[in-house]
């Protein structure tokens, strides 16, 4: 079975998540500050993006963060990193013929088998067998459009 879409792992463009707009009153994190944020992760995808250095970026308490992000988003701030991270592992194993345990040093996995993991629970098949059916079922045209670079979907505020 050929499992394409995983919604764990698609995009949150941060114009979708910025409408409507979060306000620091409403219990979210202002636009500044998300978009710090989020372009902190984008740099940052294969190192440590632990809480205390993600509230540093928004400039926030640990805690205050945790909270503000979650009502900007919806999403709490390490499920967010992880629907990054899994994203960019879809896309290079689309996009590239990285070794598996290079795309998961790439995007900030523990290990190969953390990605492995992950992504057998998440998208329903292992990497090797995502990347085996992508290549033989799409075209170059059509990964492209599935599969954007994350700097495109991230900048359009």
């Amino acid at each position: 079975m050929c499992a394409m879409t995983c919604p764990a792992a698609e995009p949150h463009p941060l114009d979708r998540i910025l409408l409507p707009v979060p306000t620091a009153d409403a219990g979210g994190l202002s636009r500044l500050q998300l978009r710090r944020v989020a372009t902190y992760i984008e740099e940052n995808l294969d190192g440590d993006l632990g809480l205390v250095r993600l509230a540093a970026a928004a400039g926030l308490s640990p805690s205050h963060f945790a909270r503000r992000f979650k009502g900007a988003t919806g999403l709490a701030p390490h499920r967010y990193v992880m629907q990054r991270r899994l994203y960019e592992a879809k896309r290079l194993l689309a996009v590239s013929s990285l070794p598996i345990a290079q795309v998961a040093a790439a995007t900030g996995f523990s290990s190969q088998a953390h990605l492995t993991d992950l992504f057998g629970r998440c998208v329903g098949v292992p990497p090797g067998s995502f990347r085996s059916c992508v290549l033989t079922r799409c075209s170059a045209d059509h990964l492209s459009a599935k599969f954007p670079e994350p700097a495109r979907d991230m900048v359009r505020i």
